[in-house]
């Protein structure tokens, strides 16, 4: 989120060179997650958005560690 441009409309967009900077997890990192945390994760969605948000970010903090 730190690196995106903010346009009319609340339209966020990536510039090709804002790209270079991003922290993006290889997807052999996601073998860090269980699929029935990110399953949760989905389910929580359906009901609670902010608490799915905080989930998910945790998550992340997993694999980015």
């Amino acid at each position: 989120m730190t690196n995106k441009r903010k346009y009319g409309g609340n339209l966020d967009k990536f510039e090709p060179g804002d790209l270079n900077e991003t922290l993006c997890p290889n997807t052999n990192m996601f073998d860090k997650i269980s699929e029935d945390d990110a399953e949760k994760v989905i389910e929580i969605a359906k009901k609670n958005e902010k608490r799915a948000i905080a989930m998910s970010n945790e998550l992340m903090q997993t694999i980015l560690a």
